[in-house]
């Protein structure tokens, strides 16, 4: 999968969000990232969550959601599989990370 097809499918879950979506750049970041981590049979899961606002704090009475791309595999021999998605945006005091390793913060 390519940046610009990876960035065709955030646009279809994005819809018409202009808030905490996915941008191509961000796109083009998480493509490097999954393709450094090919070789390490201890990534499991990669997340990446845009890098524009993506959490509101936990006291947002409103709904809100977030665009994320994630990387699975079920062993560390298998290649990735590349979904995009929503999620819930709120983190305690908003703030959380960018880019996740099997649950654990990088960025």
């Amino acid at each position: 999968m390519d940046e610009k097809e990876l960035y065709a499918l955030a646009k279809e879950v994005n819809g018409r969000r202009r808030q905490r979506v996915i941008t191509p750049a961000d796109c083009r970041e998480f493509l490097e990232v999954v393709a450094e981590l090919e070789s390490d049979p201890t990534a499991i899961t990669v997340r990446m969550y845009p890098r524009r606002d993506p959490f509101v704090a936990n006291a947002y009475s409103y709904r809100a959601y977030v665009t994320i791309l994630e990387a699975k595999r079920s062993t560390g021999t298998q290649p990735f599989n590349i979904t995009v998605g929503t999620v819930d945006a709120h983190r305690p005091g908003g703030a959380g990370a960018h880019l996740t390793v099997n649950s654990r913060a990088v960025r």
